[in-house]
């Protein structure tokens, strides 16, 4: 069983998501019409189950068990700094890649949140690991499928 400290996993098993037909069904004529991802509004009824505290933890844990350890990674920043105006979604700054990734959070808590940080840790790891050689048009606009893969995978 993977490891992922302070999750309750018994109240994830049997907690029920809002279904993304009900979504879709909620978004105005016009929404449908452009093809807008549907999003349940609010948080979620899981969120209590995804405390910010445990956010960086279990990255973390997710990262080391699939080989990475982020600590070691001098290429990627963690910017966890807490600031008036900071973003409130994760996202990854590609500075100079591969030399310098970082990976801005505000860790607030609840699933929409983890979700967001490790596909933005995807991203961060892409690019940590884009080879250096490659040239500047190649390691910054790349394939979208590939920074995606990274991200979703």
């Amino acid at each position: 069983m993977p490891r992922l400290p302070g999750l309750d996993r018994d109240a994830l098993r049997t907690s029920r998501r809002p279904s993304a037909a009900g979504a879709r069904r909620r978004l105005s004529p016009r929404s449908r019409a452009l093809g807008h991802a549907a999003r349940v509004p609010g948080p979620s009824e899981w969120d209590e189950n995804f405390p910010s505290e445990r956010l960086l933890p279990v990255l973390e844990v997710t990262l080391a068990d699939l080989g990475v350890d982020l600590s070691a990674q001098r290429n990627i920043e963690l910017d966890i700094e807490q600031r008036e105006k900071k973003s409130p979604r994760p996202f990854c700054a590609g500075i100079e890649i591969p030399d310098r990734v970082v990976l801005v959070i505000h860790p607030k808590g609840g699933l929409d949140d983890w979700r967001a940080l490790f596909h933005e840790a995807g991203h961060a790891e892409h690019f940590a690991n884009t080879a250096r050689g490659l040239p500047f048009e190649e390691k910054r606009l790349g394939d979208r499928a590939v920074t995606e893969g990274w991200a979703c995978g």
